[in-house]
């Protein structure tokens, strides 16, 4: 099996569940790639919402984003992609109206609705990863997990390494929450090197561990823990960094079939009933919650899997009401610009960058796709187009 220096889209199936299953990959970028390949997707022809399957105030968004549908590989990529992206917030944009019982057949549409997102992305070429699937080694990252495998590291020291040639450190404002936003990006993407390089397991489980154990001792030293708080931070923008580490590395120990450790690399600091109160920015959220739908199929307790499920279900109602918000955003934007190209990746609002094609839109299809798969059990290939759409 020859994957090296191999994109994304290069990758045969089997090359696809190699990586996943032994190296690393992405959930959501496996989920897409499985989505198009193995499921059946309605392309090529018109298809409509089939009626009384969905709530009605997503009715109308829904049916303008289905028009879409028969345009991919037919008429110009970028503009197809444009449109859809675009009308794609009109869909989340009336998300703020879900209902706690309406969110697992929210899901399971947005789900169904993936593809479209799925194959105008790739017929316009915006990546799904940009990078490739195994990324080389080189002498700055084996620097930086010589320094991880150290009884004692310096988050700051590791924080200013180059990764690569020519390569400087953050140009982020010092202080001390700066530090680990410099120090685990660095440290997990050097680690994540060595899980796509299949290279000796435990010296990655051990690279791990001294990066949590250094996370939390810099947070206790400089009073960004709180044990009071029921995620045992100080502020909810810690939940980013903190994804990092314990997505990924729960991600690698449940390929090791360590399941009572990934287990609690996915839940830590997070199974807890509050956690929607901490939510603010959707794509952080989205993280999160994945975490939650990642442990849930390595649960076997009935009651903690019916706990967890129902606080998926919270977050996943505070992910659509946040992802609202920020579509009104945009779409506020364009109303207010409407010569803009809506082909263009990230917009200027009030000073500030928003993100807006790529990830920022596709990623509640693709957290869908996920609890699906993780909660509901439907795997990609078995999604039912017909339960929604007609065609």
């Amino acid at each position: 099996m020859n994957i090296d220096k191999k994109m994304i889209w290069d990758l045969s199936l089997d090359e696809i569940e190699y990586i996943y299953r032994n190296l690393h990959m992405n959930h959501y970028v496996y989920a897409a790639l499985k989505t198009y390949y193995t499921s059946s997707l309605p392309l090529n022809q018109s298809v409509c919402l089939r009626p009384n399957t969905i709530p009605s105030y997503l009715c109308t968004p829904v049916e303008k984003l289905l028009e879409f549908s028969s345009h991919i590989g037919k008429y110009d990529p970028s503009f197809v992609r444009a449109d859809i992206t675009y009308h794609t917030y009109h869909l989340y944009s009336v998300l703020h109206q879900t209902q706690l019982e309406d969110v697992p057949i929210i899901a399971q549409l947005l789900a169904a609705c993936a593809y479209i997102v799925i194959c105008s992305e790739k017929n316009d070429g915006l990546p799904l990863w940009n990078k490739p699937v195994i990324r080389q080694k080189n002498e700055h990252i084996d620097a930086v997990i010589e320094k991880l495998l150290e009884p004692v590291i310096d988050i700051e020291n590791i924080g200013a390494m180059p990764l690569f040639k020519n390569n400087k450190s953050d140009k982020m404002t010092s202080g001390d929450m700066a530090n680990l936003f410099k120090f685990i990006p660095r440290a997990l993407f050097c680690i994540i090197v060595l899980m796509e390089n299949g290279d000796d397991p435990q010296v990655i489980k051990q690279a791990l561990l001294h990066t949590e154990q250094a996370m939390r001792n810099y947070e206790h030293d400089n009073g960004y823990s709180d044990i009071n708080s029921p995620i045992r931070t100080r502020y909810a923008g810690q939940l980013r960094y903190r994804n990092t580490v314990y997505l990924y590395g729960g991600m690698f120990f449940e390929k090791q079939r360590w399941h009572n450790l990934a287990l609690d690399w996915y839940l830590k600091d997070i199974n807890v009933h509050d956690l929607p109160n901490f939510f603010g920015f959707y794509l952080t959220d989205m993280k999160t919650t994945e975490r939650l739908m990642s442990a849930y199929p390595l649960t076997t307790d009935n009651q903690i899997r019916n706990n967890l499920k129902n606080l998926i279900h919270l977050c996943l109602a505070r992910i659509f009401q946040n992802a609202a918000k920020y579509s009104d955003e945009i779409i506020d934007y364009f109303k207010s610009n409407p010569s803009n190209d809506k082909r263009i990746n990230s917009i200027i609002s009030e000073g500030k960058r928003k993100l807006y094609a790529g990830e920022a839109s596709r990623e509640v299809y693709f957290t869908s796709l996920l609890y699906n798969k993780f909660v509901l059990g439907i795997d990609y290939q078995d999604i039912n187009y017909h339960h929604f759409f007609e065609y």
